[in-house]
């Protein structure tokens, strides 16, 4: 007989629940490749206390405190309770378009009905700034202030005043809806039926324009690239090489994406492992993995609504989805999933066993896997015996591990090292059931 002596390491970037937890969800996982993920979200309504299920903005301040915007007021979270905001001065508040703040923890609230613009004082809402635009769409906290997406083009909110940018642009729609900065040289403006701009920040000038469109949020991503999120064009991608160079020539999305061509995207945002996610009319929240591949998270497993009005991740890693029907959120201590994505040679899981409190143990159809969540690793062995069939049982028993084939039982090394992971193998005759 002759063994196998190759395993493989895998690092992933985010390990954080104990090795108890891979063993939960992995027992979820067994035993059919493929079948769809079931999240498990946490729902917050009106019944909880939103004031209101249409949620079209999500912030979080320094403090870790939620706020919420919706249709009919905002609602404050403090984790465990809500305070809602309705009216001013009893007048009513109604849409609530975004809520915005900057690192000294001013927290503002931009409206659809007069007045627009408000600062959020302690648990009061108060009107701000006498010279405000008649109509702001979005806010951009951007180099110590804010840049302001108007009915009248482009401003500055710095020092409680709002300052004219003089744009000059080709497109002449001067309604703006969405702006980023590109670099330290470029920006980059939507409109609501305009042209897509690259505005050069010194001289203001257009450097490139694109076609026609209506855009309703950019997200810029760890390498450069901004992903921009249409009302009639569904998803769009700008290459960090095409902004470099100064050129508006917007590239194709991932294969993966083409199903959202014509979609109405609302929102798109990224976490940390570097996964961004779409915000879709009628086809619920789309995840795309850093290897550009996706997946669809809609009411089939676990997503309230497929209308999805926004998404966002807060400093702890949890996802913030807005909803028509309220928010749901996922929380990051209650999610953690190993599959052939993050490293495990195999999906297809017969067993597990925990060893030491560290190591998870689950051999599969090629051999069999160790979680080790200390050094947040996994390491993949082969088959004990080369042409044997695959691994069905783990199990411990004097502090030894041995896993269990049709015909055999091996002896693992268990400090996980060297070409060789078997100390011992021992063949039976007759079939191991």
């Amino acid at each position: 007989m002759q063994q196998a002596h190759t395993a493989t390491h895998y690092r992933p970037a985010a390990f954080k629940r104990s090795a108890w937890h891979c063993l939960v969800l992995l027992w979820f996982l067994l035993p059919v490749a493929g079948f769809g993920q079931q999240y498990n979200f946490d729902y917050i309504n009106i019944k909880n206390g939103l004031v209101n299920n249409t949620v079209r903005s999500i912030y979080q301040d320094k403090k870790g405190i939620m706020y919420f915007g919706t249709n009919s007021g905002i609602s404050i979270y403090y984790g465990n309770a809500f305070k809602s905001i309705d009216e001013v001065n009893g007048k009513k508040i109604g849409i609530i378009n975004q809520i915005v703040g900057n690192p000294k923890d001013s927290v503002y609230v931009i409206a659809s009905t007069i007045p627009f613009f408000y600062q959020l004082q302690g648990q009061r809402l108060e009107k701000h700034a006498t010279n405000a635009p008649v109509y702001i769409y979005s806010m951009q906290y951007d180099e110590g202030r804010f840049l302001v997406c108007a009915d009248d083009g482009l401003r500055v909110f710095e020092q409680g005043q709002f300052k004219k940018i003089n744009l000059l642009t080709r497109d002449t729609i001067r309604f703006i809806s969405k702006i980023i900065s590109c670099n330290d040289s470029l920006w980059l403006i939507g409109r609501l039926g305009g042209s897509m701009e690259l505005v050069n920040k010194k001289s203001l000038q257009t450097t490139a324009i694109s076609y026609k469109l209506t855009v309703t949020q950019f997200y810029k991503d760890a390498q450069g690239n901004i992903w921009i999120a249409t009302k009639d064009k569904g998803v769009l991608y700008l290459s960090a090489a095409d902004i470099a160079g100064n050129r508006l020539q917007l590239s194709a999305v991932p294969p993966a994406l083409q199903f959202l061509a014509n979609a109405e995207i609302n929102d798109i945002t990224g976490d940390r492992e570097g996964n961004i996610y779409f915000a879709t009319v009628g086809k619920g929240l789309v995840k795309m993995l850093p290897n550009r591949q996706v997946e669809i998270i809609n009411t089939r497993n676990g997503l309230s609504s497929l209308h999805v009005r926004t998404a966002f991740v807060d400093r702890e890693g949890n996802l913030w989805v807005g909803t028509n029907m309220g928010i749901d959120k996922l929380s990051i201590s209650r999610l953690n999933i190993y599959n052939d994505r993050f490293g495990l040679q195999s999906n297809i899981c017969y067993d597990a066993a925990l060893f030491k409190n560290r190591f998870l143990i689950t051999p599969n159809n090629l051999g069999f896997s160790v979680i080790d969540d200390k050094n947040k690793s996994i390491i993949n062995y082969p088959l004990p015996v080369q042409n044997e069939s695959y691994p069905f049982r783990t199990f411990i028993a004097d502090n030894r591990i041995y896993v269990l084939n049709r015909n055999s039982v091996a002896v693992v090394n268990d400090n996980f090292s060297g070409k060789s992971p078997y100390t011992n193998i021992t063949s039976f005759p007759a079939r191991i059931n």
